[in-house]
């Protein structure tokens, strides 16, 4: 059949009548389209296929392509926060100890249904909490450089606010040892972790 303009859910109950499964190979945005339906298919319309096959399908994004933040290793630190700041990032600062908030957007969901962080905006927070941290607990003017970092993802970001902090276990002469925790409603129920390494800058 034709599932053009069909919804996911929809192409999935016409071809679940025919004994054939549904996969959504690739997705385009365009903000003319209705969002989640289908654009194109393969094998096309009217074309055999036997039972038990796969139809591909190309469809509409709900949300559009993700923003860039674009700080670079070793921009001033203060060049960075303000970044950070201009996309949405909110840092929460008690004694020493440094929170980053990130207030859910639609652009940051990876899969829509349902919705999940992307994982790669959670790594990222991660990561932009570990350098805050270290730039912040060693009076850095410019952001360290990672060398050595590993995302343990615990569970699926849910599609409200989200919390990163960064506790710092060595900080060296020119590496800082760090491991950081991302939340959402309960920090003693972590969503990922980061355990790092960086290499701080020599200062000009």
């Amino acid at each position: 059949p034709n599932l053009s303009g069909m919804t996911v859910e929809e192409a999935t109950a016409a071809l679940d009548d025919l004994s054939l499964e549904v996969l959504v190979i690739d997705s385009i945005y365009d903000k003319k389209a209705k969002p989640g339906t289908v654009l194109e298919q393969s094998p096309a319309p009217e074309q055999k296929v036997k039972e038990g096959r796969a139809v591909f399908l190309t469809i509409y994004r709900i949300l559009p392509p993700q923003e860039t933040i674009n700080i670079k290793e070793g921009d001033f630190a203060q060049v960075a926060i303000i970044k950070l700041k201009n996309k949405g990032i909110e840092f929460d600062v008690k004694g020493d100890e440094l929170t980053l908030v990130l207030p859910f957007s639609g652009h940051l969901v990876g899969r829509p249904n349902p919705p999940f962080l992307h994982g790669g905006v959670i790594g990222a927070l991660l990561e932009i909490s570990a350098i805050a941290q270290i730039a912040a607990s060693s009076g850095a003017k410019t952001t360290p450089k990672p060398i050595d970092v590993t995302v343990s993802y615990l569970r699926g970001g849910k599609p409200i606010e989200t919390y990163a902090r960064a506790h710092i276990s060595r900080l060296g002469r020119r590496i800082a040892n760090v491991r950081a925790e991302a939340w959402q409603s309960n920090r003693d129920n972590p969503i990922a972790l980061l355990h790092g390494n960086f290499m701080l800058r020599k200062e000009s």
